[in-house]
Formats: C-alpha cells, sequence, structure tokens
C-alpha cells in the first residue's frame, strides 16, 4: 500500500494530453483504474500486486469488465503509448516513476540538511521520449507556506529574463499564443523545481528542428503544461500536408456546424476521430450534425 493516500489530478493536462485523447472512453476510464493500482504499488508507478505483474483476468476482476474488453482496450492504450512496458513486461507510468524519483531526490537533499524546494530537476529525469504529462490525477488543493507572523509568503517567480530568454528562444510566439499564459506557467514549473535552463535549452532545441514557425508547433503554454522539454525527441508533430488539411476541414465544420462523416470519419472528441488532436478545439463536435452521403 502507497504511504501516499491521494493523488494529485490536473483536468486541464488530462484532456490536453494528445495521445490520451486518440482513446476511447472506456480505454481512458481503465487508465484511470490503472493509475489507482500503480499509485498504490510497490515500486509505486508498476502495475503490480504483491510484486507480481497484473494480469488482465486480475485487471478486469479489479475493474468490474471483462477480460476480453480489457485486453482490447490495453492495446488501444499502448496502441496510443499510453504507458510503458519494462524488460520483463511489467507495465508501468512514466509520469508517476518520474514524479517518484524526483520525491526521492527531495527527501534525499532534506536529509542533508538542503532545502528540497530550491533542488532543481535535471532534463535528464525523463525516463523516456514519449511525453506523458496527463496521466496522473493530481489534486491542486495545497495551501501556502506561511510565515512567523502568519501570514502567507510570497513565493518568488522565476527571474524574468530566463522567461524572456525561454519566449524568444521558443519557434511560436504569433497568433493566438499569449505570453501571459505562458510566463505564468512557466514561474509555476520552476517553483515546483523544474529547471529552468533545461526549459530555455529544449526550447531552443525545437526551434533549431524547425526555423520556420509553422501552425504545427504547439503553442508556448501546451508545451509547458505538458512539460514536453523532458522528451528526448522534444516533440512529435504531424505531417504538415496532412495537418493542414485536417486545420480546413476543421475551420470549415466550425462555421458550417455539419461533418461529412462518411469522407472524414467521426466527429471530433469522439472515439476514433481522425483528426490531430493538437488542432481539436474543446468544443468541436459539440452541436454538429453528422452528414452521410446518400445510398
Amino acid at each position: 500500500m502507497s504511504k501516499q493516500p491521494w493523488m494529485k489530478f490536473f483536468p486541464a493536462d488530462w484532456r490536453a494530453d494528445p495521445a490520451l485523447r486518440t482513446c476511447s472512453l472506456a480505454a481512458r476510464g481503465l487508465w484511470i483504474e490503472m493509475l489507482s493500482i500503480m499509485h498504490e504499488a510497490n515500486p509505486r508507478g508498476d502495475l503490480v500486486i504483491n510484486g507480481r505483474a497484473v494480469t488482465a483476468r486480475q485487471l478486469a476482476a479489479l475493474s468490474g469488465s471483462t477480460e476480453a474488453l480489457v485486453v482490447e482496450l490495453l492495446a488501444e492504450l499502448g496502441q496510443a503509448a499510453v504507458y510503458s512496458k519494462r524488460k520483463n513486461g511489467v507495465i508501468y507510468s512514466r509520469r508517476i516513476e518520474r514524479d517518484e524519483n524526483r520525491a526521492r531526490k527531495l527527501r534525499e537533499n532534506g536529509k542533508m540538511g538542503g532545502n528540497p524546494s530550491l533542488c532543481k530537476r535535471s532534463q535528464n529525469e525523463a525516463l523516456d521520449n514519449q511525453p506523458d504529462n496527463t496521466h496522473i490525477p493530481e489534486a491542486r488543493c495545497q495551501k501556502p507556506e506561511k510565515n512567523s507572523l502568519g501570514a502567507s509568503a510570497p513565493r518568488e517567480p522565476a527571474p524574468p529574463d530566463r522567461f524572456e530568454e525561454f519566449w524568444q528562444a521558443y519557434p511560436k510566439r504569433e497568433g493566438a499564443n499569449p505570453k501571459k499564459p505562458a510566463r505564468i506557467r512557466f514561474d509555476q514549473l520552476v517553483r515546483r523545481g523544474h529547471d529552468a535552463d533545461a526549459i530555455v535549452a529544449a526550447a531552443r532545441k525545437l526551434a533549431a528542428q524547425h526555423p520556420k514557425p509553422t501552425r504545427f508547433v504547439p503553442q508556448a503554454i501546451t508545451w509547458l503544461s505538458q512539460e514536453r522539454y523532458a522528451d528526448e525527441n522534444v516533440v512529435q508533430l504531424p505531417r504538415p500536408a496532412a495537418a493542414e488539411q485536417w486545420g480546413k476541414r476543421l475551420e470549415h465544420a466550425r462555421r458550417t456546424r455539419r461533418w461529412p462523416v462518411d469522407q472524414w470519419g467521426p466527429l471530433p472528441n469522439s472515439p476514433g476521430c481522425l483528426a490531430p488532436p493538437d488542432l481539436v478545439e474543446d468544443t468541436d463536435g459539440e452541436g454538429w450534425e453528422e452528414r452521410r452521403d446518400a445510398a
């Protein structure tokens, strides 16, 4: 049983994860069940019970489903790279493992007399090159620190020059890409122990890969929220030609509120949607007419 009786949950991060949004509602529900088991497991983050890997039959019993459906949903989650597997075949959550390693470092620094809140997280803590930042439920119910007089102690934001370096390095600054939310998220990451140098370096690497800013590079706030700077490949982008075509289709559908399912597949934000997740807005598909060609 985990020593931590609760988990944090970031609803915005969960909804913003492109890989997870490509999965069906049933698959996302199974993933929540798996996260609960992995949170309480030893080692934390592995899908194990009493040190043994959880089988599909056991997972079906624990989640109140059938073994056949669990096998199908596990394949769907695996195809979307939602989880990873160790060499012995045990499923694990990359995000939980990263957080666990970070917490262990902070505890060690505290025992040595240092201030754990000032310990920086290096870029090398990422355990693989897949983004996995929205898969852990996290609750943002945190109380501000108080000084000796009982007043809330203000936290210093990241140095403005570090954010400005990031903002100047990031390849996409035009269009609907507001600077203020990006600054707020940048400051939050640094206060939580993330390495500002690593974030700036990753932004420069992304800019080098894509010297001409395009709509296919995610907004800075999205890139920061998903902690993509920790990924070895920085970011996975769709093919420009395909993404540009889908962008035009989505714009047309937003104007007409119609979606030709025979040609473009399922509605946006519905299981099996073929449109690139980073182009789909949260309200896309709501109230749209599913148009079908006459037989």
